[in-house]
């Protein structure tokens, strides 16, 4: 908050307030401006067109209305990637999958992806995580305890700050030879 006009600026000096105005201001020279600046958030998305009443002075009368239109956009989502490797890998030998996520924007909690592996694929064990906050919780795909053999996975509970990634590795392995799509 900021005021070039003199006088009060009246509530619109604490967070939350709605409703700002200036009494007692100026004086201002001819030709000259004043200015009052005021930061404002919205936790809705789009435009809003906020529109002020008639200035007016006790030497030149009412004057016209100001309009400023405040456009929201929504923060970028979060990106998943993964990778696998080594490619190819020896039947029951581990593979690694690198999940990445890539956090830009603003501060995200509580995400969670699930991974179903394709048919053939089991879980073995997880090596890392690092940049996910307080602790991902690791599950199977149904919310359970995570195990060698699984199916799949569950990661959640994945809070991140913003313009920050979060790394996991994880083995998994196939009995069965041949090329797997996931």
């Amino acid at each position: 908050f900021s005021n070039t006009c003199g006088g009060t600026v009246t509530p619109g000096q604490s967070q939350g307030d709605t409703l700002i105005s200036l009494t007692g201001g100026g004086p201002v020279a001819p030709g000259a401006s004043c200015q009052i600046q005021v930061n404002v958030t919205s936790a809705t998305t789009g435009n809003s067109t906020n529109t002020t009443g008639q200035v007016s002075s006790a030497n030149s009368g009412i004057g016209n209305t100001a309009s400023a239109t405040l456009t929201v956009n929504a923060p970028p989502a979060p990106v998943l990637t993964k990778v696998s490797a080594p490619d190819p890998v020896g039947v029951n030998r581990n593979a690694t999958y690198t999940f990445r996520v890539v956090n830009s924007g603003v501060t995200n909690n509580n995400m969670a992806f699930i991974d179903t592996f394709p048919v053939g694929v089991v879980y073995q064990s997880t090596v890392s995580n690092a940049g996910c906050g307080g602790g991902p919780v690791f599950q199977d795909q149904a919310s359970g305890a995570l195990a060698a053999g699984d199916l799949g996975i569950r990661v959640s509970n994945i809070d991140m700050a913003a313009n920050t990634t979060c790394t996991i590795v994880i083995n998994v392995s196939s009995a069965t030879p041949g090329a797997y799509n996931n």
